[in-house]
């Protein structure tokens, strides 16, 4: 068989939705009528050309999207749909999961607003002992631990205890915090410990602490964080994420074994805990800026990368939990610019998908983590030369079938139905 196309860039939008997905109102009852970027959209109109050009305005469920400019369905290039998230749980882990062909069924462990458990806590604190030499004492939030991480660690009881543990003859005071995904974040200052003893620490936490009955906690996350107490700031560059193995074989297990070569961009690689990707094909960057025109320069000088998988994080990380819908669309116009750059980088036997891993509404009131939503979907190649609708598709597993089909590694695949027929029809 011939195939189609040589290379393949997917390109996630983190917390990027397109409206209520059809569990919902059954599993997610909190999250009923949250629509991402419509919402944004409602509080600054969006000005994305690259994306307009691939059919943004004709994404199911974007009913009431509020765009600068419009582009007419006859002048689109590119396929578009919207996917329903059919994994278990809110999260980019079981998201990212679902776009490789394998879908989480059983929910990782959450704690949410009730926290950690003192059990946990205490075997915390005493694994972490054993990395720092000194007596150590977890402090959280005063109410709650389903939490901002820039609300958590700036405030007076947090960060400015944990400041106080520079002087090494004090207790070791470690700032943990829950949120509604499966997490333990741990978020340390880089004038109280060294960044390689801030790795030891979360690795102990997952190696040591998250076992028996917390071994199924999808992510443990170091967040540092810089400057005088009052002036704090995060240092997203040096976030760490350390998950868990999926517990069934991924795309890229199956394009590794035949020798095809991936790359990954941003936070993917750690949503599959690193598995198929050698550190030397990890390009973490330290923005978003950073992060899609990498995309672009591998696209442009680097023909032997046959699979390019990225993650834009900013719509999550820093707008849509915090709540700020007008950089929501920042952050999208943003992307679009990267996307557009991408899109002149490809060759005619190229292929982009842009799609979203779970929805983060910026405007959403009843809390301020993932939203369950649908996933917008949009395919671009040069040698597309009219647009192609592609529906509501049943799982996030479709776009893994349809890159196993392009792979030749389709008879692997077990989840989702390719949709590349429809692609060469335009």
């Amino acid at each position: 068989m011939d195939r189609p196309f040589d290379r393949v860039a997917l390109v996630v939008l983190d917390g990027v939705g397109c409206g209520q997905a059809e569990d919902t109102g059954t599993e997610f009852p909190e999250d009923v009528g949250a629509n991402s970027l419509v919402h944004a959209s409602q509080v600054k109109p969006i000005d994305a050309e690259a994306l307009r050009n691939i059919g943004l305005q004709q994404i199911p469920g974007l009913t009431g999207l509020q765009l600068i400019r419009q582009t007419a369905w006859n002048h689109v290039r590119g396929a578009v749909g919207a996917i329903e998230p059919r994994f278990a749980g809110n999260g980019s882990p079981e998201g990212h999961q679902a776009l490789m062909g394998h879908r989480v069924k059983t929910p990782y462990r959450l704690f949410n607003k009730t926290g950690f458990p003192p059990e946990l806590i205490a075997r915390i604190e005493h694994k972490v002992e054993g990395v720092v030499g000194r007596p150590v004492k977890a402090i959280r939030y005063p109410e709650t631990d389903d939490i901002n991480g820039e609300k958590f660690f700036t405030h007076p009881s947090i960060g400015n205890v944990h400041y106080g543990s520079r002087d090494p003859s004090q207790p070791f005071f470690l700032p943990i915090y829950a949120s509604s995904d499966s997490l333990v974040q741990v978020a340390l200052h880089l004038d109280v410990l060294p960044l390689e003893m801030m790795e030891a620490i979360a690795r102990a936490i997952r190696t040591r602490a998250l076992v028996g009955e917390f071994a199924n906690v999808a992510r443990v996350i170091l967040r540092v964080w810089r400057g005088e107490p009052g002036k704090f700031e995060r240092v997203s560059e040096l976030r760490k994420d350390l998950g868990v193995n999926p517990d069934g074989l991924t795309l890229i297990d199956h394009l590794v074994e035949k020798g095809i070569s991936v790359f990954a961009v941003g936070k993917t690689a750690e949503m599959l805990n690193d598995r198929g990707f050698s550190e030397k094909r990890i390009k973490k960057g330290d923005t978003d800026d950073e992060r899609i025109m990498e995309v672009a320069r591998r696209m442009r000088e680097e023909p032997d990368d046959r699979f390019v998988f990225a993650n834009l994080k900013y719509t999550d990380e820093k707008s849509g939990h915090k709540r700020e819908p007008g950089l929501y669309v920042d952050h999208i116009e943003a992307a679009s610019r990267g996307i557009g750059a991408v899109i002149q980088a490809m060759g005619q036997r190229d292929l982009l998908v842009v799609t979203s891993d779970h929805g983060n509404d910026p405007t959403h009131p009843n809390h301020t983590n993932h939203t369950r939503e649908c996933s917008p979907l949009l395919v671009y190649s040069p040698r597309m030369i009219k647009p192609v609708e592609l529906g509501v598709r049943e799982s996030h597993a479709d776009v893994a079938a349809t890159l196993a089909e392009i792979f030749g590694v389709e008879d692997r695949i077990g989840e989702g139905t390719s949709f590349l027929r429809e692609l060469l029809a335009a």
